[in-house]
């Protein structure tokens, strides 16, 4: 028999969310659709969203034995507010996609919009209604697989997510909170590749705090974690930087004082990282390794745009107690 070895998903389309039936089994029932985004997104919601807000999280990786091998921290944060047809979403940098993703609150919970998938949207964490599981829209994956000859073959299939609520008492490291638990899997609507890996996860979120728990499984065993791990005594200065109007070869260098250590001990710069630097032509800079408590962290920024338009790079501040991300922008004429 052939091995069905997934390497990675190479494409994922989202259909639109439809209302579905259980007359056909092809289709899928309690697909939940919401009427309005709410004008109030800070309180009162699943998810709080504004600009510049950021979660800290604590990530573990496990081995097939239940132990952690590797241990890191990440953050979520919120770049900026955007309306789409009149409607209030946010773009958010969410470590578990590794990518950014748009949220808004509305008034059946939580929803997500994929700005790699035509931007089609889904339901993520619903009001807590206890006694009503409710589906995603169906979405289709596409991607290769190796049989036992190492010959790559393509597939496609179309899966959908299920979601059970639960209230529960979470435990973190820093003690127990009452949380909305989310038990999500991933389900097959064909019967195409029965033996294709699919993911599962528990999310727990709190009203008004967001996301403080995340619980990812591979066949059936604890894989990750993410735990909030927020650090109210660090202060980040800068979450975009704006470099002003600059035309095409020309250059412009300033220090920004991106963080300010209010812990009571030192913090440890352990690297930096830079994304889509080459149209922006930002120049990776020396900076100090150790922030002191009081005392900033100051990273001198250097560009010098390559192409005309609204150009943007990012820059991740990885530290001892977690990441830290700053877009740069300018407009190049």
């Amino acid at each position: 028999m052939k091995n069905l070895i997934i390497v990675f998903l190479i494409a994922i389309v989202l259909i639109s969310c439809e209302d579905i039936t259980q007359s056909d089994p092809n289709k899928i029932s309690n697909v939940v659709k919401y009427t309005k985004v709410l004008e109030n997104q800070q309180s009162s919601v699943i998810q709080p969203l504004a600009a510049g807000k950021t979660w800290y999280y604590l990530h573990k990786y496990y081995n097939f034995d239940g132990g952690s091998n590797l241990i890191t921290r990440d953050s979520m944060f919120v770049e900026g507010e955007y309306l789409d047809n009149n409607e209030k979403w946010f773009k958010v940098w969410h470590p578990i996609f590794m990518d950014f993703v748009y949220m808004t609150n509305t008034d059946k919970g939580l929803w997500y919009k994929c700005h790699l998938c035509d931007n089609a949207s889904y339901l993520e964490a619903a009001y807590p209604d206890l006694t009503t599981p409710y589906n995603s829209s169906s979405f289709d994956i596409f991607g290769f697989w190796f049989d036992s000859l190492q010959i790559a073959h393509n597939f496609s299939d179309t899966l959908y997510k299920s979601y059970e609520i639960s209230q529960e008492n979470v435990i973190l490291t820093n003690g127990n909170i009452n949380a909305i638990k989310y038990k999500v899997t991933t389900k097959r609507l064909t019967n195409n590749y029965s033996n294709l890996f699919l993911d599962s996860y528990n999310a727990y979120y709190v009203p008004d705090v967001g996301l403080v728990k995340l619980e990812k499984f591979y066949y059936n065993k604890l894989s990750e974690t993410y735990e909030l791990r927020n650090n109210f005594n660090i202060k980040q200065n800068y979450f975009t930087i704006d470099m002003g109007i600059l035309k095409v070869g020309d250059s412009k260098s300033a220090d920004f004082s991106i963080l300010t250590n209010l812990t009571g001990s030192n913090i440890k710069v352990l690297n930096i990282t830079y994304d889509n630097i080459t149209n922006i032509g930002l120049l990776p800079n020396s900076f100090n390794y150790l922030i002191e408590n009081n005392k900033d962290f100051i990273l001198p920024i250097s560009i010098y745009p390559t192409k005309a338009g609204t150009q943007k790079a990012y820059i991740n501040i990885m530290t001892d107690v977690g990441n830290f991300y700053v877009t740069v922008i300018c407009t190049v004429n």
